[in-house]
């Protein structure tokens, strides 16, 4: 994963795919959570970068980022904390108004 002036580059099938910064709205770095002890329901939650999408063609355009869990909201799972970390302040180095 590369971040640069353009936007981000996510791996994709062998190549580099680009989001462009105009195609998002906003992003979220989510960090992981474990599963609540005594909610027999709890699920972890992974690490990852939440897409607040530009317009209804971004899906279309990054696949690997449909989610199907929840597919109207796009995600890149992250590995860790770290990871979300790192990449949040790479993109704040040139995006900050896209955190959200």
């Amino acid at each position: 994963m590369h971040v640069d002036e353009r936007g981000i580059y996510l791996p994709s099938k062998g190549a580099l795919d680009l989001v462009a910064w105009n195609e998002v709205r906003g992003l979220h770095g989510r960090m992981p959570r474990p599963k609540v002890k005594d909610d027999p329901n709890s699920k972890p939650i992974p690490a990852a970068l939440l897409f607040q999408p530009a317009d209804d063609g971004f899906l279309a355009a990054h696949p690997q980022l449909v989610d199907a869990d929840n597919p109207q909201v796009p995600r890149l799972h992250l590995p860790g904390k770290s990871t979300v970390n790192r990449l949040t302040r790479a993109i704040a180095s040139f995006r900050p108004d896209l955190l959200r």
